[in-house]
C-alpha cells in the first residue's frame, strides 16, 4: 500500500477519534445504566491507544511525552464528564491516577519487549543493529531537563489549581482506579498482540484476543472482591461491557491501520519482515533509537 493511502487512513483514524471526544464533551453524556457504560471504552480505548503510539512512534521520546501527555488529559476529561466525577474531587484524582496507570503500564510492557529484542539481535548480529538505539545525546539530554521542569511545574499548577491534597487517597474507592489500570492495559495489550503476525493467522490472533478481552470482563469483578471484599458496583454485566467496548475501539482503530500497513507483520515488535502486499514494513524498527 502507498504511502499517499497510509496517510488517508491514519488521517482518517485520528479524525474519528476527534469527533468522538469531542461528541462526548459538548452532548455531555453521563452514565445512567449499563448500556451507558460503553461510552467508557471510547476515553478508556483512547488512553491505550495513545500509551500504544508513544510507545512505538519514531518521534523524538519528548515530543511523544509531551503530546501524550496531553492527550492523555483530554481522554481523562471526558471520562470523568461521563462519570461525572468532578475533577476537583477525589472521585477525578481517582481516575486520573487510573489513565496514569494505565498508559504506563502499556508503555512498559512494550518497551520491555523491543528493549530485550534489541539485546538478542545485537547478540546475534551486531554490525546490522544500530548500537546507538538506547544511547542519548547532551542535546537529548537538555531537552528533556527542560521538558521535566515544566511539567513538574505545570503539574504542581494543576494540583492547587484543582484542590487536591493527599486527602483524595481516602475516598473509598481511590485504589479501585489504578487495578481498572492494568485491566485496561492488559486488553490493549491483548489486542495488539492479536493483529500482530501475517495473514493466515491473523483470524486466529483475533479471536485469541477477543476471548482474552472477554475473560478480563469476567476477571474484572472477582478481582477487585477479592482484593478489597467487595466490587464498588462494577458488576459481571458492568466489567464485561467496559472491558468489551474499550476492546471494539481497540481493534476499530488498530485494524484499519494494520490493513493500511502501519503494523509489521512478522508478529514480532520490532522486527522487520515482508507484508501482505509484499512490500516491506515495521511495526518498530528496533535500530531506530528512542531518543
Amino acid at each position: 500500500m502507498n504511502l499517499s493511502r497510509r496517510v488517508v487512513v491514519v488521517v482518517s483514524v485520528v479524525t474519528v477519534h476527534a469527533a468522538f471526544w469531542l461528541w462526548l464533551i459538548t452532548a455531555g453524556w453521563q452514565i445512567q445504566g449499563d448500556v451507558d457504560v460503553c461510552l467508557l471504552g471510547i476515553p478508556f480505548g483512547q488512553g491505550s491507544l495513545i500509551a500504544i503510539w508513544g510507545a512505538l512512534s519514531r518521534l523524538p521520546s519528548y515530543v511523544r511525552f509531551l503530546v501524550g501527555l496531553g492527550a492523555l488529559a483530554a481522554a481523562w476529561f471526558s471520562a470523568a464528564m461521563i462519570l461525572d466525577a468532578s475533577a476537583t474531587k477525589p472521585e477525578g484524582a481517582g481516575w486520573a491516577v487510573m489513565f496514569v496507570t494505565q498508559a504506563a503500564l502499556v508503555v512498559a510492557v512494550i518497551q520491555a519487549v523491543r528493549f530485550a529484542r534489541w539485546i538478542r539481535e545485537r547478540r546475534r548480529n551486531a554490525e546490522s543493529v544500530d548500537g546507538r538505539a538506547y544511547q542519548y545525546g547532551v542535546g537529548t539530554l537538555l531537552v528533556w531537563t527542560t521538558v521535566a521542569a515544566v511539567v513538574l511545574a505545570t503539574l504542581k499548577w494543576a494540583w492547587t489549581s484543582l484542590g487536591w491534597s493527599v486527602e483524595i487517597v481516602r475516598w473509598q474507592y481511590f485504589f479501585f482506579c489504578p487495578l481498572i489500570g492494568v485491566f485496561n492495559a492488559a486488553c490493549a495489550l491483548a489486542v495488539l498482540w492479536s493483529l500482530l503476525g501475517r495473514r493466515w493467522w491473523l483470524i486466529a490472533r483475533i479471536i485469541g484476543g477477543i476471548i482474552v478481552v472477554g475473560s478480563l470482563g469476567a476477571l474484572l469483578p472477582a478481582a477487585l472482591a477479592a482484593i478489597f471484599g467487595e466490587t464498588g458496583g462494577v458488576d459481571l454485566v458492568t466489567a464485561l461491557i467496559m472491558i468489551g467496548s474499550q476492546g471494539f475501539w481497540l481493534y476499530a482503530t488498530l485494524l484499519p491501520l494494520r490493513w493500511a500497513g502501519c503494523f509489521g507483520t512478522t508478529g514480532k515488535i520490532g522486527a522487520c519482515g515482508a507484508g501482505d502486499d509484499g512490500e516491506e514494513t515495521v511495526l518498530v524498527d528496533a535500530g531506530s533509537g528512542v531518543g
